[in-house]
């Protein structure tokens, strides 16, 4: 019950209660499209929930959703009282980073933030990063150069998922945040 602390297994699958459960502070998406969650939604009440949540437990036996937001948002949504969920290990950042960086529907800001921070978190170069992520270092330097561009111009980018990071990392080499701003419109 919400609250109460249970030993939860490593690899087990666990029906858990939502009011446990807490979404990651450092989620990569920081955009929901409501459509997407609202087809979600019906594929949930037709066929049920697929694919448990991935969470981590802390060692103050707090309950992180390491992967399955979407998920855990949806079925909140249709009133469920408990979520299947994976209980995993590792460092949250770790899992955060695996999950979000293979799905395919993370727009180039989100996918540039979600790197720099996790860079920044554990003092990696863009080698390191490739390694981990099996993603080419130009590809890496590339996406990270996102994070040169204006607040403004990355706020844009992150709510609208029509701007691809081809054209992104064009308006990203450019020196001055006037002249991006311009190429940008």
């Amino acid at each position: 019950m919400a609250g109460e602390s249970v030993e939860y297994v490593p690899g087990q699958v666990y029906d858990i209660p939502l009011a446990d459960l807490m979404p990651n502070p450092d989620q990569p998406r920081r955009t929901f499209d409501r459509d997407a969650l609202e087809a979600l939604k019906k594929s949930i009440e037709r066929d049920g929930l697929l694919q448990p949540i991935a969470v981590l437990k802390k060692s103050d036996d707090t309950l992180i959703i390491a992967a399955g937001e979407r998920r855990f948002r949806a079925v909140s949504e249709l009133g469920w009282e408990t979520i299947s969920c994976c209980i995993v290990e590792g460092s949250l950042d770790d899992l955060a980073i695996m999950e979000n960086m293979i799905r395919e529907d993370l727009n180039p800001m989100e996918r540039a933030k979600a790197m720099q921070h996790y860079v920044d978190q554990h003092k990696l170069s863009r080698k390191k990063l490739s390694s981990i992520l099996g993603i080419a270092r130009n590809s890496i330097s590339e996406i990270l150069s996102l994070n040169k561009l204006p607040a403004d111009i990355q706020d844009i980018i992150i709510k609208d998922k029509r701007y691809s990071l081809h054209n992104m990392r064009v308006i990203a080499r450019i020196r001055n945040p006037e002249e991006q701003r311009e190429k940008f419109e």
